[in-house]
């Protein structure tokens, strides 16, 4: 059975890349490979920051990294100005001095080649920064001499580490198990080495020793290869490579563990005086500006957690070439500013980010975001002083924190302009923004190696009156990625609020934007899929209104399928409590291993779920249809789920979705019709207040008649209530019935009203 499903999917991806799947697609009745695209939204235009460097440092001086000896200086008495700087002063001294008396002991080389001191060793490294640095802010001695011990046992014995893997097959090193790790473990060293050069707590042959046998055998090890032959390489193919920028990519595709790389390469040479070093990193981080982000502002990989852990080396290694008269902060005229603006677009109401493929959800103001302190050190943009006042104040290297922090009283919040929806084109995230509601759709590129199998997913966020809210449906519990669930679980489409057919996960692959919809009331987003599996379309629609969300998922093929749509929420699923018999796995792979689910139940009519969840209780509002069933389950992680699951060449699933303190609760959901190639899908959802919504998709251009509206719109909300009407049109010109007409010459987005 096993050989059978990897036989059956590696034939799948081979259709892929032959284009098999697409062309397949065309033949479908309703899937128009020409449609067209339209978008009414306000984009955050890209404006050019130009960052203010710091003053270089004077040759021979140190420390010559984070700080000149007249910077170290200045800081130190900015810190003594303030009762939070004494108070993180006084947290790194105690830090620093606890233990002074107790030996430092080393992991053995057998613990480190079993992959079992990896904590111990990056708390020896952290330490000797956290060492080094009190003794450059307090003279304290003692301290600088442990870490010298700290320096010299590594330098002692680095050379007898073998290289060595662990759970990451593709990759080794020799403290640790990969090349992004010994960087990490690299950068407190190389800054400790920093605040200690000066004085005479090194003498000229330790220096030597810890040049030659620790930091230079390290960096080889990083980048696998010599300077020299990297030097000469690179000249081959650019002979202006020390200088040349790559042209900006509308797409980011740069991994961040070579950030990591390069901000270690740069710290060694910086120290060591080597330029060539320092240029091999710079003009990595050249390369990691113009091509790692996209046009829209984010880290091409798609993951929050990982744009801010490339930030945090990125802005190290960027202060420390400031520090040598090198300027990469203004590299693509200040692209890399755009890291630090768009968290703030894509934020949830609560300063959380949502955590999209290998990515647990972040949060504004926690010491992944200690980084925003540089971006305001540098670009001096105000609205970043939220994230300042909120984030961690520490001097102390910890968690890929190579940089202290620089503000230590409050600064002073500016009025900001509410945060409306927001298109990030490159990453395929569009988010429909009001007061109430946070809805993202992800139809864009697969993500790479931390890319999930979820095209179309949605994630939800809402908030009652009155309160901050919460997010309703993320991603999945994010293992980590040696536990065996991250890959059978937390990557596969089951595990998503999106649609799986005949029970596997979907392939790697980019879907496109259809409609997006910003107008004041009414907001809407449609996207689709044709190589998600070979030989089906799937095409999705969202709309918000002023106190609901309306989700109208279609599949279709030209041959039978089992049509699986996930509805997986916070909180516990009131249904799941009256649920009877034994529960048993739902499939044997591709996710469904981990679903226990109890026997599927009919639901040919209106399904209502309700999960009760810190925003409050949320309910979906399913719309029956033809042989229709509900299966509800609970998955790995003890999440309560509901599936709708169709059979058939189409599938066609609708729901609502609300908190039950909004006003105005849903009456019923129920098709008028499911579409086809020739006439449109047509949902009504009514309120118990009277509003009647009617949600039409078209499939094909041109003019259609449905539900009493004639109409050429790819999508058409229409809210009456009495004898008002509101709504939207999406990707046409006109659309009327008897006592309303509306006109345009050309097609596009335009708000309904009367």
């Amino acid at each position: 059975m096993a050989f059978q499903v990897k036989l059956r999917r590696a034939l799948a991806l081979l259709a892929f890349s032959l284009g098999a799947a697409a062309l397949h697609a065309q033949s479908i009745p309703g899937y128009d490979p020409a449609a067209p695209v339209f978008v009414k939204v306000d984009e955050a235009n890209a404006i050019p920051a130009r960052a203010t460097l710091p003053e270089p440092g004077k040759p021979g001086e140190f420390p010559r990294l984070i700080f000149t000896p007249a910077e170290l200086s200045r800081f130190r008495d900015r810190l003594n100005e303030s009762a939070p700087g004494k108070a993180a002063l006084a947290t790194l001294c105690s830090m620093a001095k606890n233990g002074l008396g107790e030996p430092i002991v080393f992991p053995s080389i057998e613990d480190t080649v079993a992959n079992l001191a990896n904590r111990l060793h990056e708390k020896l490294s952290n330490r000797a920064q956290i060492l080094a640095f009190a003794y450059a802010l307090d003279g304290d001695r003692a301290c600088a001499l442990k870490a010298r011990e700290i320096l010299l046992g590594y330098a002692e014995r680095y050379a007898a580490y073998p290289r060595h893997a662990g759970r990451n097959k593709s990759d080794s090193s020799k403290v640790f198990f990969q090349r992004l790790s010994e960087a990490m473990w690299l950068i407190p060293l190389i800054e400790a080495c920093d605040y200690l050069y000066a004085g005479d707590v090194l003498s000229a042959d330790d220096k030597r020793l810890i040049e030659t046998k620790l930091i230079r055998p390290a960096i080889l090890e990083i980048r696998r290869s010599t300077s020299v032959d990297e030097i000469a390489q690179r000249a081959r193919s650019h002979p202006d490579w020390r200088t040349f920028t790559p042209p900006p990519a509308s797409r980011g595709t740069y991994s961040n563990w070579v950030n990591f790389y390069s901000a270690a390469t740069l710290l060694a040479g910086a120290l060591l005086d080597d330029r060539d070093l320092v240029d091999l990193a710079a003009a990595d981080f050249r390369e990691a500006i113009a091509t790692g982000i996209g046009d829209d502002g984010m880290w091409g990989e798609g993951a929050i957690g990982y744009q801010l852990f490339a930030m945090n080396a990125i802005t190290t290694g960027f202060e420390a070439a400031a520090h040598q008269g090198l300027d990469l902060w203004n590299v693509c005229d200040g692209r890399f500013k755009q890291l630090f603006d768009s968290p703030l677009r894509y934020a949830y109401p609560d300063g959380t980010l949502p955590g999209v493929n290998d990515s647990g959800r972040a949060e504004l103001g926690t010491w992944q975001t200690m980084v925003y302190d540089y971006g305001y050190l540098r670009y001096r943009d105000p609205a970043y002083a939220t994230i300042i006042n909120r984030s961690p104040r520490q001097l102390f290297d910890s968690e890929s924190i190579y940089t202290p922090a620089q503000f230590f009283a409050p600064l002073t919040i500016p009025a900001v302009p509410a945060v409306g929806s927001a298109l990030f084109r490159s990453l395929g995230y569009g988010i429909l923004r009001d007061p109430s509601k946070y809805a993202l759709l992800d139809y864009g590129p697969h993500g790479g190696t931390h890319g999930h199998f979820d095209k179309l997913n949605l994630i939800l966020f809402g908030s009652a009156p009155g309160s901050v809210g919460d997010e309703l449906g993320g991603e999945p519990v994010m293992h980590g990625y040696a536990d065996p669930l991250h890959a059978e679980w937390t990557r596969q489409t089951i595990a998503h609020n999106t649609m799986a057919v005949d029970g596997e996960s979907q392939a790697a692959t980019e879907g496109k934007l259809l409609i997006f919809a910003d107008t004041p009331r009414f907001k809407a987003m449609r996207a689709e899929s044709v190589e998600s599996y070979p030989g089906v379309w799937l095409d999705r629609t969202v709309i918000t209104t002023p106190d609901l969300v309306i989700d109208l998922y279609l599949g279709r093929s030209l041959t039978a399928h089992t049509w699986d749509r996930t509805f997986r929420y916070a909180g516990k699923l009131s249904a799941l409590a009256g649920a009877t018999g034994e529960p048993a796995p739902l499939g044997t792979h591709a996710g469904y291993q981990h679903l226990k689910a109890f026997a599927p139940n009919p639901a040919t009519g209106t399904w209502r779920g309700e999960w009760t969840m810190k925003a409050g209780i949320f309910q979906a509002v399913v719309a029956g249809a033809p042989a229709q069933q509900i299966i509800l389950a609970r998955g790995p992680d003890q999440e309560d789920v509901a599936l709708a699951r169709q059979q058939g060449t189409a599938a066609s699933f609708a729901a609502v979705y609300r908190l039950t303190a909004w006003p105005n609760a849903v009456g019923s959901i129920r098709w008028i019709a499911p579409g086809d190639a020739d006439q449109p899908a047509v949902l009504e959802v009514t309120q118990e207040n009277g509003i009647r919504t009617l949600v039409i998709i078209a499939h094909a251009a041109g003019p259609w008649t449905a539900a009493g509206w004639t109409s050429d719109a790819r999508v058409l909300c229409v809210q009456q209530q009495n004898e008002k009407i509101d709504g939207l049109l999406a990707g046409g010109t006109f659309a009327r019935q008897e006592k309303f007409d509306f006109h345009q010459d050309t097609a596009g987005i335009y708000p309904l009203g009367k």
